[in-house]
């Protein structure tokens, strides 16, 4: 399985020359072990750097997985506001993908790729049931044509 199409390619570059503030309320009941406990109840203005988004669209390419892993990360309350709620599972993905120029670069030389990179993906609950009964790089291909700048990529 693979993909193809026009991939877009997001970077995000911080612009050292500005600098953003916004306003920061604090809820009043953090707790103790709270970084900002001692700022509970108050509102404060906070700088940020500000980033800045280019994008570079890459045409005709054919898209492989490369290698993707799994982890459980621990559980969390199905419904955090229901104190008898079922926990579910929260999980990772991590695809790594290469770009190729053709298909047949991919399968002559693995490693002609153009491009290679990592997306990561928090699954949680039945994210992870539905890995389990699609065939798992079918669900990493299906995961990764959700993601911005993969949207306009089919199967191939």
């Amino acid at each position: 399985m693979a993909l193809t199409g026009n991939y877009i390619k997001y970077t995000y570059t911080e612009d050292t020359a500005s600098i953003t503030s916004h306003s920061v309320t604090y809820p009043s009941d953090l707790t103790e072990s709270d970084p900002h406990y001692s700022k509970r109840g108050t509102t404060a203005w906070v700088s940020a750097s500000v980033w800045n988004k280019s994008s570079e669209s890459i045409d005709n390419i054919y898209l492989r997985i490369h290698n993707y892993n799994q982890f459980t990360i621990g559980s969390t309350p199905q419904d955090p506001d229901d104190d008898d709620s079922p926990l579910v599972k929260n999980n990772i993905m991590q695809i790594t993908y290469r770009i190729y120029n053709t298909k047949t670069n991919a399968f002559e030389d693995a490693n002609s790729h153009v491009y290679t990179d990592d997306v990561t993906f928090s699954l949680i609950g039945d994210d992870l049931t539905n890995s389990l009964t699609d065939p798992a790089y079918e669900y990493a291909y299906n995961l990764l044509k959700t993601t911005e700048g993969f949207e306009n990529l089919t199967n191939a």
